[in-house]
């Protein structure tokens, strides 16, 4: 166990051999030890300090162990209790249990059965707290999705929509590293494997987005081709042709990841769900336009170049 990962232990009884023999064996097992010496003394020491484990003795002047126990469920403090008794009864653990014991050790103390309800004990914190961690990061997705649902719930229309559920801003600082520029008609932009041009949305216009000699689908203002390159995936090889002069502003690849690296994780979230979606209506669109024309055509299809 490294110093990152000691445990902290309050050890409470009013025997000092207990006590000193608990405290010395304790700190060579590599745990931190607090002793406490009554009920009273140990809240006074909870109030001050945080710890992951207390043992306590039940039978105490003043505050006994089953007074303390409740006094700390009262409080909703969160740490597993291991309580001590001179008296190996069933009854008296059956009644330690029932105020909220995590197990029970009979007197004297046996040193291979304390170290296995301690090992036991944290385990078990170590397991409470990682589904805590799942429940908050389960508690994070749902809101994430949330927003998500909300967002589509009401679209932004001016934004283009790779770019929805982003603030005005962060759309105007991302499209600030883009390069408009004007596509006369017949002029054409060709994605192969070796495309690194990043992601083109039209801002005016319309472009024919071709594969294989066939026109799998349109892109009308605010519509984008390109965008899946940011993921390390696209539908290529295809030819994006301009039918109309059409403007357009193209984001390089490289500059948009950069883009990306420096700004919140919130942003690039929102655009792989974006873009998961388009590539959804991309790949229907492509079926219906190319696969099931191709199979189930009766006559050849009319192409608009060399297959």
């Amino acid at each position: 166990m490294t110093s990152d990962e000691r445990h902290s232990i309050l050890v409470v009884d009013d025997d000092a051999d207990i006590t000193n023999y608990l405290e010395a064996t304790l700190r060579e097992l590599d745990f931190e030890v607090t002793v406490a010496n009554s009920g009273e003394e140990a809240l006074v020491k909870i109030d001050h300090d945080q710890f992951d484990l207390i043992i306590t003795d039940l039978v105490m002047p003043g505050m006994s162990g089953f007074q303390l126990m409740l006094e700390l469920h009262s409080r909703q403090v969160p740490m597993p209790i291991i309580v001590l008794s001179g008296h190996d009864s069933r009854d008296m653990m059956r009644e330690a249990m029932k105020h909220g014991a995590y197990d029970f050790l009979a007197k004297p103390l046996a040193l291979e059965e304390l170290k296995i309800t301690l090992r036991n004990a944290f385990n078990n914190i170590s397991a409470i707290n990682e589904k805590k961690r799942a429940e908050a990061d389960l508690e994070k997705l749902r809101s994430f999705i949330g927003a998500i649902e909300s967002r589509k719930s009401q679209p932004d229309p001016s934004l283009p929509k790779m770019f929805r559920g982003w603030r005005r801003e962060e759309y105007q600082a991302f499209r600030s590293i883009g390069r408009e520029a004007v596509m006369a008609t017949g002029d054409e932009i060709v994605w192969d494997s070796a495309n690194t041009a990043g992601v083109v949305v039209v801002l005016s216009g319309r472009l024919s987005v071709e594969r294989g000699g066939y026109n799998i689908m349109h892109l009308f203002s605010g519509d984008a081709w390109g965008s899946a390159a940011l993921l390390n995936f696209s539908i290529r090889p295809v030819r994006i042709v301009a039918e109309t002069e059409t403007k357009i502003i193209r984001f390089p690849l490289h500059e948009s990841l950069m883009f990306f690296r420096q700004r919140e994780e919130r942003l690039f979230k929102l655009l792989v769900i974006n873009v998961v979606y388009q590539l959804g209506e991309w790949l229907d669109v492509a079926f219906d336009r190319v696969i099931k024309h191709e199979v189930f055509a009766s006559t050849n299809p009319t192409t608009t170049g060399d297959n």
